[in-house]
């Protein structure tokens, strides 16, 4: 029984480190793209994708939002989306913070996970964080890592080991 837990222990963590392989690659130049795993699937875009959106948008009152989304249309049948509004940004104090996703207001940072049409958003019980680990406004690139907990249609989703290294577009 003891050699059964051991050997279902190390093949979960295979499992896991396999998922997190397939995941996008930190390069700190823009290139890697954006990825995490959705409900047990790696979902992931390349940086330069028609699909990807990365751009800070400065408001009438001077708070900056920095919105990120991407969608991975890999499988033929369902269409899957990730998309993250990080309200109140500190240009310059953006390395190393992070940011708590909750509920989606107009001044609060939130996440939201599309499959097949339907929403999961994150609100104030399932809450998550995103990470800016590297901002370089001169060579207009960013990356850093998030994860979080949406509920939608009854049901919870987990959007675990997200990563990004993208391409700023230009802000409004």
């Amino acid at each position: 029984m003891k050699n059964a837990m051991v050997l279902l222990i190390v093949l979960i963590s295979a499992l896991v480190s396999c998922e997190e392989d397939k995941l996008t690659e930190i390069k700190y130049d823009g290139t890697g793209g954006i990825s995490c795993v959705a409900d047990g699937k790696v979902l992931k875009s390349g940086s330069n994708n028609d699909l990807t959106y990365c751009k800070f948008t400065v408001l009438d009152d001077g708070i900056i939002i920095l919105g990120i989304s991407f969608s991975d249309n890999t499988s033929q049948w369902v269409f899957e989306t990730v998309s993250l509004v990080i309200y109140d940004v500190q240009i310059d104090d953006l390395v190393g913070t992070t940011y708590y996703l909750s509920e989606k207001t107009n001044s609060s940072s939130y996440g939201v996970y599309g499959i097949g049409g339907l929403e999961y958003k994150t609100n104030n019980n399932n809450t998550g964080d995103f990470t800016i680990s590297y901002y370089d406004p001169e060579k207009k690139v960013i990356a850093g890592n998030f994860s979080f907990r949406a509920r939608g249609n009854g049901e919870v989703k987990k959007i675990r080991f997200g990563r990004f290294d993208l391409p700023i577009n230009d802000p409004e």
